[in-house]
């Protein structure tokens, strides 16, 4: 597993991950950087001046890599604001080296799980989507979904990880940005239909970010 870390003022990586690590500054950011394909995680430390400011410019590549930042302390304002910006995770900066190697390691791969680009079923644990019967299961049980019950799913699903705004859903599924009741609503019938049978939830809420398929 190799990562790209980004930060401002660097101490020295552990000997045992220096080879897996690529520092660069947030000032010498080249954004062709993400095209070449060989980091699996980006890791950005906050607190640096253009941290925020790299972190909307890797949202803005849509890259398909996990985005974590590593927060100064727990405060939910500050882990906002980067969720806010695009980023995938926050995990706290103290955390212990091993602990983070291995947080990354399992954040890369969930990450990887339910990828979707032309593929005709996404599994993700026991959900299974057929994109092409528009039909979906959970534990085998097949669950009845209007079209745009599927649509607003799939559209999560693609942004896995991701808080998504109520007013982005309401652009993207409705092309209204102002049906944001709708938003509710359907978010609503979809955990009665996917979620509210099962303890392991995939539809997580934020208030003040929004909605994410996890």
């Amino acid at each position: 597993m190799k990562i790209l870390l980004i930060e401002d003022e660097f101490e020295e990586t552990s000997p045992g991950y220096a080879k897996s690590v690529h520092l660069i500054q947030s000032t010498k950011y080249p954004p062709e950087i993400l095209s070449s394909g060989q980091f699996d995680a980006i890791l950005i430390v906050s607190g640096g001046r253009d941290s925020l400011e790299v972190c909307s410019r890797l949202s803005e590549k849509n890259t398909d890599k996990p985005v974590i930042v590593l927060t100064e302390n727990q405060d939910t304002e500050e882990s906002n604001k980067y969720y806010q910006s695009g980023v995938d995770y926050c995990i706290p900066y103290l955390t212990e080296l091993k602990e983070l190697w291995v947080k990354i390691k399992a954040l890369t791969q969930r990450k990887a799980t339910g990828k979707i680009s032309n593929q005709k079923k996404i599994c993700i644990e026991d959900l299974d989507i057929n994109l092409e019967s528009r039909t979906v299961k959970r534990n085998n049980q097949k669950i009845g979904l209007s079209v745009r019950e599927f649509n607003l799913l799939v559209y999560l699903i693609k942004h896995r990880g991701k808080f998504i705004s109520s007013k982005v859903l309401a652009e993207k599924i409705w092309g209204n940005a102002k049906s944001l009741n709708s938003v509710y609503v359907y978010i609503n019938q979809l955990r009665k239909k996917i979620d509210k049978p099962y303890t392991r939830k995939y539809i997580l809420t934020h208030p003040g970010l929004g909605y994410k398929f996890e």
